[in-house]
């Protein structure tokens, strides 16, 4: 009798991809189909550098005791390198430079909802200039605030104060005209500029700044912008707004509405506009329309974002457009309630932007280039501090764009590996979204929780041979492989993790899989 021989199966033919860490950042825009690899479709305390991710900086109280809301703030900033800040509760102003229980205020008897302040350097010294609608305009000259006399106008009604060429001008609450002062004077008479009957949409004025031509500030290409409260902008050059022959008007350029008071950020001599449909460039509406603006704004890539979160929250106090000079970031505060708070934030060297949650800012400043904010209830806190959130771990979130392991084939994910540098082990949550579906990592069965605290001694106090020492700041390599199970044409890999007290990096995710061809998958 004879036997047949024995079928053999074909082996299975395995492939390895690499998928880059999102350093293009968070993508609102483009179809979930036709995303470029390296941006993210969630990406959620982490901050996108040129060819990493790196883990957002904690944040520690600071100051207590300003009372209530923290509804902005004001730095004096001399130039001997001196710096303080002052944080502005419902009526008082409080000294919160140092750590620690606020002092009794500095300045009672006030209505702070939308303070803001500059500063101002005169021959005269330095100061603190600001307004906020209510109150009589105060100066601090690094030991006090008082009231300067000024006339022609009452400056209670000043809304927002701007420094140009010399001169300190104003915005009046629910008014179409602009005031100004005498070049180098913080007292005296304010002058009258009418820029309303320029405004083709009607509205108020409700800011003012400047826009630089050769990216310099109080050159002669420095350009004066009033904007209003519908989204107009005029542009005027010159020195002196009482003579015709140095004040010349450059145009009238249109907007989306601005939101909220602190909606205006100098970055580069450029002026950027939080609107209602993005983050403007001033340069940008200068050179074509609006629709041609809206659509090169930096928040393109999240402009469908922003207008969902100003849907839901635009009628919230805690709007504001500031910028972290130091890590080179712009961030957009976004009030969800009373006492929350969410971030948009963008890598200015690279355009990426992420989110950031568990930062509850009702108003946000800088004292000596480091990021801080209020809340709801009358604590300021460092931002950027360490790597814990008020000593507790910090939890991330990312799902990077689908991608097409086996050049649009059906395939079966065996393996996943993440490849981090860290200050200790990660031990990340994963679920792997395929063929453009979507699903959350699930409490606790993808090992979330997942940290550890910082674990050895500290230099020179462990005994040699005996005890670890601590993980380095700049971390170690961590890249292990972690089972997957996953059968689809595209795939996404749908991480988080929770650590504390450390550094993390994401450097790229390596994955391994079979491809479909002579396979019974």
């Amino acid at each position: 009798m004879l036997s047949r021989p024995a079928m053999r199966l074909p082996r299975p033919r395995m492939g390895q991809f690499q998928m880059p860490a999102p350093v293009g950042g968070l993508n609102l825009r483009d179809s979930i189909a036709q995303m470029p690899g390296t941006d993210a479709l969630v990406l959620n305390n982490w901050v996108p550098q040129d060819s990493y991710l790196e883990l957002r900086g904690g944040h520690a109280s600071h100051a207590t005791g300003v009372g209530s809301t923290v509804r902005g703030f004001l730095l004096w900033a001399a130039p001997n390198g001196t710096q303080r800040l002052f944080a502005a509760s419902q009526t008082a102003l409080y000294n919160v430079s140092s750590a620690g229980a606020v002092g009794a205020a500095v300045r009672s008897g006030m209505s702070n909802l939308n303070i803001n302040g500059i500063n101002f350097t005169t021959s005269g010294g330095s100061y603190l200039v600001s307004v906020n609608g209510v109150d009589p305009m105060l100066v601090y000259n690094g030991s006090s605030f008082s009231e300067p006399s000024i006339t022609g106008y009452p400056s209670n009604d000043f809304i927002y104060v701007h420094s140009h060429k010399s001169r300190l001008w104003f915005a009046a609450i629910a008014s179409t005209k602009a005031y100004y002062l005498e070049p180098s004077a913080i007292a005296g008479p304010a002058a009258e500029f009418e820029v309303g009957n320029q405004f083709t949409k009607g509205g108020y004025l409700v800011g003012i700044g400047t826009i630089s031509r050769d990216g310099g500030q109080a050159s002669s290409d420095d350009l004066l912008a009033f904007i209003s409260s519908r989204g107009e902008g005029v542009v005027y050059e010159g020195d002196d707004p009482a003579s015709a022959a140095t004040w010349n008007r450059l145009g009238i350029y249109s907007a989306s509405p601005p939101i909220q008071r602190r909606f205006l950020v100098t970055i580069g001599g450029d002026l950027s506009i939080l609107t209602e449909t993005g983050i403007i460039s001033g340069r940008q509406l200068m050179m074509g329309d609006r629709i041609a603006a809206e659509r090169t704004a930096i928040t393109d890539k999240i402009n469908r974002g922003l207008k969902a979160a100003f849907a839901s929250y635009g009628s919230n106090a805690g709007w504001q457009l500031t910028y972290y000079a130091r890590a080179s970031l712009l961030m957009i505060n976004i009030p969800t309630s009373s006492s929350t708070a969410s971030q948009y934030v963008m890598n200015t060297r690279t355009g990426a932007w992420s989110t950031f949650s568990g930062l509850n800012g009702t108003s946000w400043a800088y004292l000596n280039e480091d990021p801080y904010f209020g809340n709801s209830l009358g604590t300021v806190y460092r931002a950027d501090y360490g790597k814990q959130d008020l000593g507790s771990a910090i939890t991330t979130e990312m799902k990077p764009a689908f991608q097409r392991l086996n050049g649009g084939g059906l395939f079966r994910m065996t393996k996943i590996r993440p490849n981090f540098t860290a200050g200790n082990t990660i031990s990340p949550g994963i679920k792997v979204d395929v063929d453009y579906r979507d699903s959350t990592p699930a409490i606790p069965t993808d090992q979330f929780p997942a940290y550890a605290s910082a674990t050895g001694s500290i230099y020179g106090s462990g005994a040699w041979g005996t005890n670890l020492w601590a993980a380095s700041l700049a971390g170690n390599p961590f890249a292990n492989w972690i089972d997957a199970s996953a059968i689809g044409n595209a795939a996404a890999i749908h991480m988080v993790t929770s650590t504390d007290g450390f550094n993390v990096i994401l450097n790229a995710i390596d994955v391994q899989f079979e491809k479909a061809q002579g396979l019974a998958l």
